[in-house]
């Protein structure tokens, strides 16, 4: 038994609950928690308590909750299209950029230009405009504004090894960075492909 009141009150009200409404509102809930990740405080507490609650009584109905992630249960939000409209004058770098998001390392990646907003906390690539987790994302360091899918970003390696060690799959180079890639970061003779590595 636990020894939180608040945790064994809130547990011996979820006993009498039926699953598929437990189940709602672990998805409400969840929810909640990731549009709160930025707003540390004790209204995020409260849900992550509520979530841990609902977690154990479903778990202890043989109902698997192993699953459940706020990244992967999250609700679409209703928010309208945010367009891709980089800052004048704004800075640009080559960068690495791999969607992260249920892809177990082994998503779409690409290098090529972005560039940055004045604050360097939001970048713009063909159409994506990322927008930096602050270390707060699951897999990612930076989420689309629109798909709410987690990109990494980072800075091309000289060896080319910019996948994590864990995941695979080619890596497509973009036509308007591809000589300065091979020239500048990896400083050796492109292969018969120079658009992949």
């Amino acid at each position: 038994m636990t020894r939180d009141p608040w945790r064994r009150n809130l547990a011996a009200k979820l006993s009498g609950i039926p699953v598929d409404l437990l189940t709602e509102w672990l998805d409400r809930d969840l929810a909640a928690y990731e549009r709160l990740k930025n707003h540390p405080g004790p209204f995020r507490s409260t849900y992550r308590r509520m979530i841990e609650a609902i977690k154990l009584e479903l778990t202890g109905r043989g109902v698997d909750v192993s699953g459940l992630s706020p990244a992967v249960r999250r609700k679409p939000r209703s928010r309208p299209t945010i367009r891709a409209r980089p800052p004048t004058n704004a800075k640009q770098r080559i960068m690495y950029i791999e969607c992260k998001t249920q892809r177990n390392d082994r998503g779409g990646a690409r290098i090529g230009r972005v560039a940055f907003s004045k604050s360097g906390r939001t970048i713009y690539y063909r159409g994506l405009v990322l927008r930096s987790l602050r270390g707060s994302g699951v897999s990612g360091n930076y989420e689309d504004a629109n798909s709410h899918l987690e990109y990494w970003v980072s800075g091309p390696k000289k060896n080319g090894k910019d996948r994590h060690w864990a995941g695979g799959g080619a890596v497509a180079i973009d036509a308007d960075v591809v000589d300065e890639y091979w020239r500048e970061i990896r400083k050796c003779e492109p292969p018969t492909n120079p658009f992949v590595t």
